[in-house]
């Protein structure tokens, strides 16, 4: 499909007709659904938290991928019901891969139950990014990355937080951390992976709901807190 590019936050951030055009699509389907809901989502700086049910969306995340015909890149949706995720979608259909949970039912990829990994911290694959909207940050970013290299298995970066977070949960990756990333980019996926048995927080607290936050996510417990005691030395 032929669409256009803009710039939204400079070269960093950059939003397409199409991220426009899934957004308003998605709000006219689910409110048909749920009429009495609101919808806090990334295009158009649309925040309207009135509701008890408010749709977090997230139309295309990993725009610049998409944009670039990179196929990591993921539509996300999540509904939460009065400051709790019940439900959350997150699907990647150039890799066919639909992942969904609703609460105290389990995640599932394709219909298919997962679970996060049993791998331990010397093992494991960390999903990460440099903190590309705020480079300012970025020496610090890098300096915990140079840290934590030697004691993890690898690293990855494909520029879909949902995507990764959610894959974490299907145990394709074991670890997950961002500096800094909207409740759109992680609200779908913080269900699927704590339904597969994972974690996901900020670093002294659960997630936010209403405004940016710090991500951490890990298949267990004990790397989780790990990762956490590695990141407090650079936060």
């Amino acid at each position: 499909d032929h669409f256009y590019t803009m710039e939204k936050d400079g070269l960093t951030s950059i939003v397409t007709t199409n991220d426009i055009k899934v957004q308003s699509f998605l709000q006219e389907e689910l409110k048909e659904i749920l009429p009495n809901s609101s919808f806090y989502c990334e295009e158009n700086d649309i925040k309207d938290l009135s509701k008890d049910y408010i749709w977090i969306i997230d139309p295309i995340d990993g725009t610049t991928n998409y944009a670039r015909g990179i196929s990591s890149c993921a539509i996300s949706v999540a509904l939460e019901y009065k400051g709790e995720i019940i439900l959350g979608v997150v699907y990647n259909p150039y890799q066919n891969a639909l992942f969904k949970a609703y609460k105290g039912n389990g995640a599932f990829l394709n219909d298919k139950r997962i679970h996060v990994s049993n791998k331990k911290f010397e093992d494991a694959i960390l999903y990460t990014a440099f903190s590309a909207y705020d480079k300012k940050e970025s020496s610090r970013v890098f300096d915990f990355i140079k840290t934590i290299f030697p004691l993890a298995n690898d690293i990855r970066r494909s520029g879909s937080a949902a995507f990764e977070i959610s894959s974490v949960g299907a145990g394709r990756g074991d670890l997950f951390f961002e500096l800094k990333l909207n409740p759109w980019d992680y609200a779908a996926a913080s269900l699927i992976i704590k339904e597969a048995g994972g974690y996901i927080s900020s670093l002294n607290e659960d997630v936010s709901l209403v405004g940016p936050s710090m991500v951490i996510a890990s298949n267990t417990k004990e790397n989780l807190e790990k990762l956490k005691s590695l990141i407090k030395k650079y936060y």
